[in-house]
């Protein structure tokens, strides 16, 4: 054979034996993203304060209206994944985050992680029953219940049952859709699906609470309760 036939043969070789080994796929490296960077104050944290909930659920008017919170402990009562807690842990004592879905609480506990030490310090997350906040006796200060209270059932009876986690001089605070018609952006549940403020007022004062003061003016598509036990 030839020099040069040998050298043909030679590259046809080392040809198919390159496409061989092209041929196995080499598995990507799976990226583990990082985890949330620290939240900062006043700072929501999955979305920044220009995110359209803000828009119109209006937060920080909302925790304005609970008045001064530094000496407080506040209840976020359905929590969710902590759209209020966030906001409010900076400007309280403590928050006690509350949810009865265990995906929701996975994803609290998440965020809580990447909070700096004092602030984890001052939050606590809790996995409730339908029937059950798993709050103290006397524990709260303030229950915030917000876009959750016409989900509760019998409605009476936990709205009772919730005055003995208050302490003396605590109150509860309620913010609900109000029942009109809202923009498509506004996520609020169906007509018949959402409590009318009249008939949240009723039911407050059958549970036994006083001093119940409305306000359905501060915000344009919801209503703010304040009750006292």
């Amino acid at each position: 054979m030839s020099v040069a036939k040998s050298i043909l043969v030679l590259s046809l070789i080392f040809s198919v034996v390159a496409c061989k080994f092209e041929a196995t796929p080499v598995p990507s490296p799976v990226v583990v993203p990082p985890p949330p960077s620290k939240i900062p104050k006043d700072v929501d944290p999955i979305m920044d304060n220009n995110d359209k909930r803000m828009s119109w659920q209006k937060p920080f008017d909302v925790i304005r209206a609970l008045g001064p919170l530094e000496d407080k402990t506040v209840v976020d009562l359905g929590a969710g994944i902590g759209y209020f807690a966030f906001k409010l842990l900076p400007k309280c004592k403590k928050v006690i985050a509350v949810d009865i879905d265990n995906d929701k609480i996975e994803i609290l506990k998440g965020f809580k992680s990447s909070l700096n030490q004092e602030l984890r310090g001052h939050l606590d997350i809790r996995l409730a029953q339908v029937d059950d906040p798993q709050l103290a006796a006397g524990e709260a200060d303030i229950i915030l219940i917000v876009n959750t209270v016409s989900y509760l059932s019998p409605r009476v009876e936990y709205l009772r049952n919730l005055r003995g986690h208050l302490k003396s001089g605590g109150k509860l605070f309620i913010v609900d859709y109000k029942n009109k018609r809202l923009p498509e952006f506004v996520p609020a549940p169906s007509y018949n699906e959402r409590l009318v403020l009249y008939k949240l007022e009723e039911q407050l004062e059958a549970a036994g609470y006083k001093n119940i003061i409305t306000d359905d003016n501060t915000l344009e598509y919801q209503y703010m309760v304040s009750a006292e036990i």
